[in-house]
């Protein structure tokens, strides 16, 4: 029986000496098994040739076979939200899980909301608006799975309801409800930046940390419901 895998996408810092290391070594080895490679067109990658694919990022859980993912913590958490609800799709076909991200609990701000200070006080207004949205979303998400499935399904085109279910119950534990802010999270994503940006090291999470709005929020009894 022939490799069954035709399209492998790497997913990495490639510019990081250590992850460019792992890359050098993995392309000739998937390419003598006349595996195509997928890279995001979005990321720099120095690689150019027969056998290497450029495609828009968010297209590739549509196309690869396999997923490689090199690198930290991170880098993991981000292709897995490529691939979802892909990895639902394919549990729901018998496949199981080696490793299950949300069960490992990493603490990681895969999706952050980040601004200037200076862009705070001359538009503040305008960026409490955006967080008020932004937290009638989380609301939505947590509480109206009917909506949500039905944004989803028009969206990612997906009809398959326990492809939908799997993909929210697997995805929810790690939405914050009121969108708090997690210390050790921001501490992860400086842990993975200082090796290739020493200013990394010196700076605190709570140096990044403003919950103006956050507050605002809660004394507004938005996340409550009310």
């Amino acid at each position: 029986m022939g490799f069954p895998v035709r399209l492998c996408a790497l997913i990495g810092r490639f510019p990081d000496p250590r992850v460019a290391e792992s890359v050098n070594a993995l392309i000739p080895h998937l390419l003598s098994r006349d595996v195509k490679v997928i890279v995001s067109e979005e990321t720099p990658f120095p690689e150019a040739g027969s056998g290497i694919v450029r495609i828009p990022e968010k297209e590739i859980g549509q196309h690869a076979d396999l997923v490689i993912a090199i690198g930290g913590d991170g880098t993991l958490l981000y292709a897995a939200g490529l691939v979802a609800p892909g990895d639902s799709a394919v549990a729901a076909r018998g496949f199981r899980y080696v490793i299950n991200g949300p069960e490992m609990r990493i603490p990681y701000g895969a999706t952050q909301v980040v601004t200037l200070r200076s862009v705070i006080n001359k538009r503040g207004p305008v960026v409490g608006r955006f967080m008020r949205a932004m937290a009638e979303a989380s609301r939505i998400i947590h509480t109206d799975k009917t909506f949500v499935y039905k944004v989803l399904g028009k969206y990612m085109r997906i009809t398959d309801t326990k492809v939908l279910d799997a993909a929210y119950q697997s995805e929810i534990p790690a939405l914050e409800r009121r969108l708090e802010i997690s210390d050790a999270a921001l501490q992860a994503s400086l842990d993975e930046i200082a090796p290739l940006d020493p200013r990394a090291k010196a700076i605190k999470p709570a140096e990044m940390i403003d919950r103006r709005y956050l507050i605002e929020l809660e004394k507004s009894g938005l996340f409550d419901g009310k």
